[in-house]
């Protein structure tokens, strides 16, 4: 499981026991439509992983008509878990490398405008990326941690617009006799 996974499962878990849709819609809430996000059945699988390693219980409950249901919560184990965790990813800037960093090295593998070409259309499907957290952005008050991870979010997009700008308007230091072949 990812780290990121049982940290965000575990976080959202502390202080409130909830069932799997509660967390799903918590999840989707507070991250938006990211891809960070685990999906709704990961999610699941993911708590029966923290519950066989001893950091969730669950407890089934029944409310009216509806059908029985799981509502987890953390144990001892998976406080102080999730507090090792969080005081890990904060102290860790982690790698700043990102999906996509090793496509660079073999841009030159295809023709200056295919490849420029490409990376317009990665530019342009940034668009609902930035719409999403600009939502969720101004759907949280200025203080609050949903408004601070969109504003994070945003920061990412624009860094990753301008280095697409300036890979763009580069000529990946092709010799010039290959830059001006690749004009004709």
């Amino acid at each position: 499981m990812r780290t990121e996974d049982e940290l965000l499962l575990l976080g959202l878990l502390d202080g409130r026991a909830m069932h799997g849709y509660m967390l799903n819609v918590s999840i989707r809430e507070r991250l938006g439509h990211t891809t960070g996000a685990p999906r709704p059945s990961t999610a699941y699988a993911r708590l029966a992983k923290l519950e066989q390693r001893g950091l969730v219980v669950y407890r089934s409950e029944r409310g009216g008509r509806r059908p029985e249901r799981r509502v987890y919560e953390l144990t001892r184990d998976g406080r102080a878990r999730f507090r090792e965790l969080l005081r890990s990813a904060l102290r860790d800037p982690g790698d700043p490398s990102v999906p996509g960093d090793a496509l660079v090295l073999f841009l030159r593998a295809l023709p200056r405008e295919e490849w420029q070409a490409l990376l317009r259309e990665r530019r342009e499907a940034l668009a609902p990326s930035r719409e999403s957290a600009q939502r969720l952005r101004d759907g949280h008050p200025a203080t609050s941690p949903g408004h601070w991870l969109a504003r994070r979010r945003l920061a990412h997009l624009d860094a990753e617009e301008r280095w697409l700008e300036e890979l763009l308007a580069s000529d990946l230091g092709l010799p010039a006799e290959e830059r001006s072949a690749e004009r004709v």
